[in-house]
């Protein structure tokens, strides 16, 4: 008896792709982030994510930045979340919001307005 059904199986065969796909992509990652220190998905203002390279005294791993538009009262305002993977320290998450002020600067806050 077939206990899968066809769209079953192809499910599990979709999701084997995925894994064998992102196991491949791995050594890339890992050489674009040691030659470049860093690495950006998505749009270069708005919406993004980075991956860097954390080295300093006592600190080594890689950080996430997550960045998000979000429509503050006075106009645009970004909100940034950053955590790290470490594997040599310690390291806090951050979050903050960066928003654009009616003189044209920017004024950086813990979080963006409601």
């Amino acid at each position: 008896m077939n206990r899968l059904s066809a769209a079953g199986r192809r499910a599990v065969y979709l999701v084997l792709i995925l894994v064998w796909l992102v196991v491949m992509l791995f050594p890339l990652l890992a050489f674009t982030l040691a030659r470049g220190g860093q690495v950006r998905l998505g749009a270069q203002e708005g919406a993004h994510l980075r991956l860097f390279m954390v080295q300093a005294d006592g600190t080594a791993g890689v950080g996430v930045e997550r960045t998000g538009g979000r429509r503050g009262p006075d106009g645009t305002c970004r909100q940034t979340r950053v955590f790290f993977l470490l594997w040599d320290g310690q390291g806090e998450p951050a979050r903050y919001c960066t928003c654009q002020t009616a003189d044209g600067g920017l004024a950086v806050t813990p979080a963006c307005p409601p």
